[in-house]
């Protein structure tokens, strides 16, 4: 899995894992002309960022934050699913841009 360097509180580099925001989802294609290929991986990611956000709800109903860190300084999996959180509504958000442009090229 490929990892995303990040700078620690000290400013040294750190690499953390699960990779950076734009990595895409197996069969996940940004040059697809096709508007039901849009379609899908707005469906997808919807589903995707649905259920993380009842985990994430799940963990704040338990009474931890999604922004704590260890004793030892290095990133929880609160931090991790903090991460996932983001780039799932990132890739939401460029699919549902890329289904607008694929409608208005459709409908020109």
């Amino acid at each position: 899995m490929a990892d995303r360097l990040l700078l620690s509180k000290n400013g040294a580099p750190e690499r953390q894992p699960g990779g950076g925001r734009r990595r895409l989802m197996p069969g996940e294609d940004e040059s697809s002309t096709v508007l039901q290929d849009a379609e899908h991986w707005i469906n997808v990611y919807a589903e995707l960022l649905a259920f993380s956000r009842k985990v994430a709800a799940s963990i704040r109903t338990a009474g931890e934050s999604l922004d704590g860190h260890s004793p030892d300084g290095q990133a929880t999996d609160l931090d991790l699913l903090h991460a996932h959180l983001v780039r799932m509504e990132e890739r939401l958000a460029y699919w549902t841009a890329r289904r607008a442009a694929l409608q208005g090229a459709t409908s020109a």
